[in-house]
């Protein structure tokens, strides 16, 4: 078996990646120390390291609009993360591991920039604007998929990373709105629990699902599923009184 393909073009290709990314969070660590205090600090009271999630009651129900909108984002993270690289292989033929996984870097690249770029906008309008584009996306690349469209998917994967900045920037707005200054820290940690619990929902259905039917029909009924429940999303979020 060759172990120069494509993407190996460094020695070591599954330690090398868990070193880079454990440089990665020493820098991120250090960043964060650097991060100026926002909350005042009482002279002389210690740092309490008890872990606090929760969100007060009286923004439960924007709370649950939230995790309605990051829920789907999540899962089409996760879904890109574990199975596109492996479907443009084998729908698309192409052997280059490292054009495979430029498309998932090229989603969250986009997710980012689309954070910048949209940053200070309503977060209602966020997640209005961003929910539609997460389903239009998910069908572009499923399309792409099936059909061998690389343009199609293409355009899936950038209108996916823009959907999913906007919808995760926005159900994080309100949240933080909606809550107490006080709260904001075990409110955004609830938060993101509930987005990677998206993460774990593509992995842990086409797991189940594989070994009865096949890998794209299990993929199939995935994304179905994020669609329906972005269309949930969307609905619950545009009956929701504005702030």
């Amino acid at each position: 078996m060759r172990t120069t393909r494509s993407a190996q073009y460094l020695p070591h290709p599954l330690v090398l990646v868990f070193v880079f990314f454990l440089a990665l969070l020493v820098v991120a660590m250090v960043l964060t120390l650097l991060i100026p205090e926002t909350n005042p600090r009482t002279p002389g009271h210690r740092v309490d390291w008890t872990p606090r999630v929760g969100v007060p009651r009286t923004a439960r129900g924007v709370y649950v609009r939230s995790v309605l909108v990051v829920v789907p984002t999540f899962t089409l993270l996760g879904l890109f993360s574990s199975l596109t690289p492996r479907f443009i292989h084998d729908s698309l033929h192409i052997d280059n591991l490292a054009i495979a996984g430029a498309a998932t870097f090229v989603l969250f690249v986009v997710g980012t920039v689309a954070q910048l770029i949209f940053r200070g906008r309503e977060s209602r309008t966020l997640v209005l604007v961003g929910l539609p584009l997460l389903a239009a996306s998910l069908g572009l690349v499923l399309s792409g998929l099936l059909a061998t469209n690389l343009l199609a998917f293409s355009l899936g994967t950038i209108t996916g990373g823009v959907g999913a900045g906007m919808a995760f920037m926005g159900g994080l707005a309100q949240l933080v709105d909606a809550v107490p200054h006080e709260t904001h820290a075990r409110s955004v940690a609830a938060y993101f629990i509930a987005a990677q619990s998206g993460l774990a929902i593509p992995v842990l259905t086409i797991g189940v699902l594989a070994p009865i039917i096949t890998l794209q029909t299990a993929t199939v009924i995935v994304v179905a599923g994020v669609v329906a429940l972005a269309a949930v999303a969307f609905s619950a979020n545009l009956r929701a009184p504005q702030r």
